[in-house]
This record gives structure tokens, C-alpha cells and sequence, in this order.
């Protein structure tokens, strides 16, 4: 092998090193973009996990003011219906 191809040869290992390094470096910053990604996709997950409880939380409001209101028409429709009872037995709220 002569001079000129073994520098040849040097040459060519220092270039493949050199893209080596560029493409190492790449990845270096293509990662921590990922992680930068990540932590603000935790964040928006934690987000969006505290808007489901709030919503859980107001949906269960809602059911019992439904039930709650539920059981005052039934109520209601029990005192009609004695009403009604009692104005059509003639006795017009008299026992």
C-alpha cells in the first residue's frame, strides 16, 4: 500500500467519523426534542385526566338533582291525586 493510499484511506475513516458525529448529534437533539414532547404531552394528559373528574363530578350533581327533583313530581303527583280524590267524593276537604 502506498503513501497515497493509506492517506486516502485515513481520509476516507476521518470523513465516516466526522458523519458519525453529525449523525450521532442528530439524534441527540431529535431526542430531547421527543422528551421536550413528552413532558408537555404528561402535562396535557393531566389536564385532560382533571377536566374528566370535574366533568364525572358535575355529571353526579346533575343525577341526584334529577333524582332529588324526581321525587318532589312524585310528590307532587301523590297530593294531586288525593286532591283530586277527595273533590271527587264530595267532600270538598272535609273529613
Amino acid at each position: 500500500m502506498t503513501d497515497e493510499d493509506r492517506q486516502r484511506t485515513m481520509d476516507f475513516i476521518l470523513e465516516q467519523q466526522a458523519q458519525f458525529s453529525v449523525n450521532v448529534q442528530k439524534l441527540e437533539e431529535i431526542q430531547k426534542q421527543a422528551e421536550l414532547e413528552r413532558k408537555a404531552d404528561a402535562v396535557r394528559i393531566g389536564r385532560v385526566e382533571e377536566s374528566i373528574i370535574t366533568l364525572t363530578r358535575i355529571a353526579q350533581g346533575f343525577d341526584e338533582r334529577l333524582d332529588n327533583q324526581q321525587e318532589q313530581i312524585t310528590d307532587v303527583k301523590q297530593a294531586v291525586v288525593m286532591l283530586a280524590k277527595i273533590v271527587g267524593e264530595g267532600r270538598n276537604g272535609q273529613s
